[in-house]
């Protein structure tokens, strides 16, 4: 099937015959000077081949290309950001008896795969960005994370309209350091401060690790806790063969905010703490005393 429906969109053909019959002063003029109904046809046509490569490039591949032709000058931009469109975005399965190989569809309100099974349809999105940043979120919400790679999905944690709702680490066991090393900007966007019940509910860490003074919570639509932080952290006694207890200080003294999470796996809960600073990123397991890290600063002779 495939990822857009253009019975409504201008075709190949139509676009070409325009081109041809313009006037020889109009074929030597820049494309940014063209009028702008002739542009829209162009750049909708342009889009619409875009939508249509969805199974034959990676979604970080198409978002870059859609950001290519928005950055290119400020007339492409206003005439993008202006299109008059009317579309949906779904998810798709071909088996509708199984969650496996889902494809994000883009189409016009009106149409609806007769066979296979659909979910998350949206309501009708009236401009490009929105499609491109509800492709992104439900390509998120399907994504293996136990496979994540961000080459693939493109940097969704700075997509405004993906939460934490979308990223259901709870399902896939162990974290996935590769994914969590990425969440920061998004935990910085959707944190909130705590409510009086929360700050005497919320989850304290496993013995014998203790942390500070809730600072700050993330909660799904639900109102469930997702995950919160906290301003230090540590352990009230030295580990078996360990000479000093694993603390925030001694892991990364600069992370003024670090965040906890806790998850459910083989039935038992295992705790996670996050730490990010300039780029940088800190993950601790509290129950293996593990520390992953992903050091980007530059040397200053660099």
């Amino acid at each position: 099937m495939s990822g857009i429906d253009t019975r409504f969109v201008l075709t190949e053909t139509m676009l070409t015959n325009r081109i041809i019959t313009a006037p020889k002063r109009v074929l030597g003029t820049p494309l940014a000077s063209f009028p702008i109904e002739l542009l829209e046809s162009i750049l909708g046509f342009a889009i619409t081949n875009l939508l249509q490569s969805t199974t034959k490039h990676p979604l970080s591949y198409i978002l870059r290309r859609y950001r290519a032709l928005v950055m290119t000058c400020r007339v492409f931009k206003f005439v993008l950001d202006n299109a008059s469109v009317q579309l949906v975005v779904q998810t798709w399965f071909s088996n509708p008896w199984r969650s496996t190989n889902p494809q994000v569809l883009v189409l016009d309100p009106s149409v609806k795969p007769s066979h296979g099974r659909t979910h998350d349809r949206t309501g009708v999105l009236t401009n490009w960005a929105d499609i491109f940043k509800t492709i992104q979120k439900l390509s998120v919400r399907n994504m293996e994370f136990d496979l994540f790679n961000k080459k693939t999905l493109g940097k969704f944690w700075m997509n405004p309209i993906i939460t934490v709702d979308d990223i259901s680490l709870d399902h896939y066991g162990p974290v996935n350091v590769n994914l969590v090393v990425n969440l920061g900007p998004m935990f910085h966007r959707t944190k909130r401060r705590p409510t009086d019940e929360e700050r005497k509910t919320y989850p304290r860490l496993p013995s014998p690790y203790y942390d500070s003074e809730l600072v700050n919570v993330i909660t799904t639509c639900s109102k469930k806790l997702y995950i919160y932080s906290v301003h230090t952290w540590g352990t009230r006694y030295a580990r078996r063969n360990s000479a000093i207890g694993l603390s925030s200080s001694n892991v990364a003294r600069e992370v003024s905010e670090w965040w906890v999470w806790q998850t459910r796996s083989y039935y038992r809960t295992e705790t996670y703490i996050m730490g990010y600073h300039k780029g940088n990123v800190w993950l601790v397991d509290l129950d293996s005393a593990a520390i992953y890290t992903s050091l980007r600063e530059k040397p200053p002779w660099r």
